[in-house]
């Protein structure tokens, strides 16, 4: 997915709205060669339902009413954008402009397509108001750690990944040799084929169709193991339950804006000690969390202790 959409061309007659086509007159959809929704132009700008598209490419969207705010998940890639403002975030980065600011047009939020090409990475193509989205769902990651059957790798857009390798799994290096799981080396370089099927877990689990070793990490020389520096076994928090997300987790917002973590969601588990581990929204709380977090918005991190305030 590596391949973006840099710059959105128009034809003359779609933009001056002439042979009988208004400025809102566009095209359509197509995901992966299927026509899903019916689209606009704006200005020099194509837009396209958010909802339509991103549910389709697997997201999930979601509308924060008091801030007018919509927010697009697929495990920890995480999207926000305000509507009628300019500015999309990705995970933790600085809101990106685009272009041209979300609207809502006919009850439906319409986005600029460079969304899913400049946020999302999707290749992204037009034809006289068309818009054409190709979900080849590929990544390049690099290999953090092995276990097993299994790979956990930090993908350059959906972040850690757990890649759970089969005999059947196609293993190659780039010149289309065949390898073994054995082969690859933490640090290694891959080009990853995802399959259809993500999980919604911390981090999210997946069965590759195909793995392509790029490259390999160098053999250094042996050296002394440096001491690790101290660091804190957890952060805190105090704050109000503001929402309780359908996987359970407990979703704080600090009372302390200024906070380093203004908001984080706790993922409760068996050990999590506290008579809050059942808070409702609207409870006030105070949390200790693990300094190991996701890299989405709000970051998720496993919930040491909660305690009602």
């Amino acid at each position: 997915m590596k391949n973006k959409l840099f710059a959105l061309t128009l034809s003359a007659t779609l933009i001056l709205g002439s042979v009988g086509v208004t400025a809102q007159d566009g095209g359509k959809l197509y995901i992966n060669g299927a026509e899903i929704a019916d689209t606009i132009i704006d200005g020099d700008r194509v837009m396209v339902p958010v909802r339509e598209a991103a549910e389709t490419l697997g997201y999930k969207v979601g509308w924060i009413a008091n801030s007018k705010t919509v927010t697009l998940t697929s495990g920890p890639s995480y999207v926000t954008f305000e509507v009628g403002v300019d500015g999309y975030t990705f995970a933790k980065t600085a809101p990106m402009p685009l272009g041209k600011e979300s609207k809502i047009v006919n009850s439906s939020t319409m986005v600029p397509a460079e969304l899913f090409s400049e946020i999302l990475s999707y290749d992204v193509s037009l034809q006289d108001g068309n818009v054409y989205i190709l979900s080849t769902e590929e990544g390049t990651a690099t290999v953090a750690e092995k276990n097993g059957n299994s790979l956990l790798v930090e993908d350059s857009v959906k972040g850690q990944v757990l890649l759970n390798i089969s005999d059947t799994t196609p293993i190659t290096d780039a010149e289309g040799n065949s390898l073994t799981l054995d082969d690859i080396a933490t640090g290694a370089s891959l080009k990853v084929v995802y399959g259809a099927a993500m999980t919604m877990s911390i981090p999210p689990m997946n069965n590759p169709e195909r793995i392509v070793v790029e490259s390999q990490p160098q053999e250094t020389p042996d050296e002394p193991a440096e001491e690790p520096a101290d660091e804190a076994e957890s952060l805190s928090i105090i704050g109000e339950v503001t929402e309780i997300s359908e996987d359970g987790h407990i979703i704080v917002t600090a009372e302390d804006e200024s906070a380093a973590y203004p908001v984080v969601a706790l993922v409760v588990t068996e050990s999590t000690e506290g008579d809050g581990v059942d808070a409702k929204v609207g409870d006030k709380v105070e949390a200790e969390f693990s300094q190991m977090m996701t890299r989405s918005i709000p970051p998720q991190a496993e919930a040491y202790s909660i305690n009602l305030k």
